[in-house]
């Protein structure tokens, strides 16, 4: 799971880099302090109307999140958090690299649109295959057959 390149797994890969967050130069880079827990991360958080938990509670690994989330919520849940997740990231990344800096309402608005995007056209497509099974009937007795 430790996967993302925060500050933090890239050190204990040998990088020689410091493990403090890049943004705030305080907390240690970490994949839950990066994407749950930093300040900006927990604004975008916050505008999750309908959220099935509580993000200010314990301090949770990024995974016991996502499980939570699937087991209070739905799989719909699931993906909302997933694309805001990457969303933070991405935010997180153009900050970095970039020096640009987005919004809490610029972030959420990322995951609403890709999340739109790929439900719209899923939805179009599974109302499309919802067909009438026809099948041959053998015409009614009284029919005659013309050559």
């Amino acid at each position: 799971m430790n996967s993302l390149p925060t500050r933090l797994n890239l050190s204990k890969r040998g990088m020689n880099i410091c493990p403090k967050c890049p943004t705030c130069d305080q907390e240690v880079e970490s994949i839950p302090q990066s994407l749950i827990y930093y300040e900006s991360a927990r604004h975008v958080w916050r505008m999750w109307m309908g959220c099935p938990i509580n993000f200010g509670a314990d301090l949770w690994d990024f995974t016991d999140v996502a499980l939570k989330i699937l087991h209070d919520g739905t799989t719909q849940d699931l993906e909302i958090f997933s694309v805001t997740a990457w969303s933070i990231w991405y935010s997180r990344n153009q900050n970095v690299f970039e020096n640009t800096n987005h919004s809490p309402e610029q972030v959420w608005s990322i995951p609403k649109a890709l999340w739109w995007d790929y439900k719209e056209p899923d939805a179009l497509c599974n109302r499309s295959q919802h067909h009438e099974t026809i099948r041959w009937e053998a015409p009614p007795l009284e029919c005659t057959r013309l050559m």
